[in-house]
Formats: C-alpha cells, structure tokens, sequence
C-alpha cells in the first residue's frame, strides 16, 4: 500500500548536476538521504527540493516562524488549516496564508489573547491601537461561515468544565458523564471568605494581600497531607506574594 502511494519518481522534479550545490530536487533528496552528514541546511533543502519534497509529504506540519524562515515564498498549498488560532498574532499567519489557496481557523474566543513578551519595548503602543488582535479575530470579521465543536472531551470530571461552560459557552458544551460520586475527582470550592487588601487604602497589604484565604489554605494543606500521606500536593497561589506567604505559613508547620 505504502508503494502504491508513493509518487512516480519520473513525475518528481529533479535535477541531478554533478556538484551538491547544483542539484535540487529529487536529485537532492536522494543525495541528503544516502549520506546524512551532507553539509545541507534545512532551509537550502527546503528551498532546492520543495517541490519534490510536497510530492512525498503533501502536508507540512509547521510553526509560523519555521514557514517563514525555510519554505520558498512561491511554494503554494491547497488547504492552510491554522490551529490556536487565539494565540497567534495576525502578522504571524500572513505569510502562512499568502501561500495557501483555502484556509480553515480554529480557535477560541474565550482563550487569552497572544502575547508579545518577546518584542521590542521602544514604541509605545497608542490608545486607539489595536493590542494584540489575533488572527482569529481578524477572521471572525471577514469570514462567512462558521462552526463550533461543542464536544468537549478533555475533562473527566464534570466539575472540572462547569463553570466555563456555563459562564462563557451557555451551557452548549457537551461533556462525558463524570465518574459519579468520587471524591477524589473534579473540583471542590471552599469559600475562605477571604479580603484581598493589596493595593492603595487603609486595608492595604502589599506583603500579605489576603491573610484570610492564605491561612484557610494552609489549613487545607496540612489536612490533605494527614488524610493521604502517600500522595503528591500542587498548591497554586493566585499571585507570587500570596504564595509567598501560604509558605511562610506553611513552614513552622513542618518544623513543627
């Protein structure tokens, strides 16, 4: 089967030329294969062989950056299909979808939007700019058609989903039945009734943002170690300095 599907090496392009430097194609593919120590970059062998390498693996799986830096801008595909459309910035697609005749976003509305943590902070970025627009919030402007997957598989507990799904889906998403009455599964709220004080005021507490829900924490930590002591623990803190004291809290209590 796998023969039968390969391409007609007479149909691959090719031009097999004495040199290294002057083959490309078919030609080149062969001679990278044979000896893999051929001093030949990717981005050479992607630019001299890309036809002939669409010929063998019409799909590319590929990083915005990674097209940009290794495919020839005249090598075209029929289908671009952009995943985590919400984490990518509209310049960061351009190049991906002028080589592409059709072109299928998927994402999420309801993710955070992409950052730029790793770009140049000289110009400051105008009120009435535009901050941060992904791509796939350029495409729900223009697009026509629209669909969404409304299965949502990844939790296998109800609890774990429930709130979002009623407070940013309507209650669309269909989930699996959770395990039941397990209490080892899902999610538990505990109301601390807790006061976040940092900030400016009279209750403000750089330090110690909220004592009350840190001191609730600890005293579930210590319950959770007590009633399973073989179990591995992942405390979250909702900032560093509220971590930060969880820990001060939580260290006279195994010194202890």
């Amino acid at each position: 089967m796998l023969a039968a599907a390969s391409p007609d090496p007479e149909a691959v392009p090719t031009a097999n030329e004495r040199r290294v430097r002057d083959k490309s194609g078919l030609a080149l593919l062969k001679h990278v294969a044979s000896k893999p120590t051929a001093r030949v970059t990717v981005r050479e062998l992607c630019t001299r062989a890309a036809n002939a390498l669409q010929c063998y693996s019409p799909c590319f799986l590929m990083t915005p950056s990674s097209v940009a830096d290794f495919l020839p801008k005249d090598l075209s595909f029929d289908l671009l299909i952009i995943d985590e459309a919400s984490q990518m910035l509209t310049e960061e697609a351009i190049g991906s979808i002028l080589r592409s005749k059709q072109i299928v976003v998927v994402g999420d509305q309801k993710q955070m939007p992409p950052t730029k943590y790793m770009q140049s902070t000289l110009h400051e970025v105008g009120e009435d700019e535009e901050k941060n627009e992904s791509i796939l919030d350029k495409s729900i402007l223009c697009f026509e058609h629209f669909s969404r997957l409304n299965y949502h598989y990844r939790s296998a507990d109800e609890t774990l989903i429930q709130f979002s799904n009623h407070q940013f889906y309507e209650g669309e998403l269909m989930i699996p039945p959770s395990h039941g009455a397990d209490e080892n599964l899902g999610l538990k709220f505990v109301d601390a009734e807790g006061v976040y004080q940092a900030g400016k005021g009279a209750l403000a507490n750089a330090k110690n943002p909220n004592p009350i829900e840190a001191e609730k924490l600890v005293e579930l930590i210590i319950e959770e170690i007590r009633e399973r002591p073989g179990s591995s623990l992942g405390v979250a803190g909702m900032n560093l300095r509220q971590a930060e004291r969880g820990e001060e809290l939580f260290q006279p209590e195994i010194d202890g």
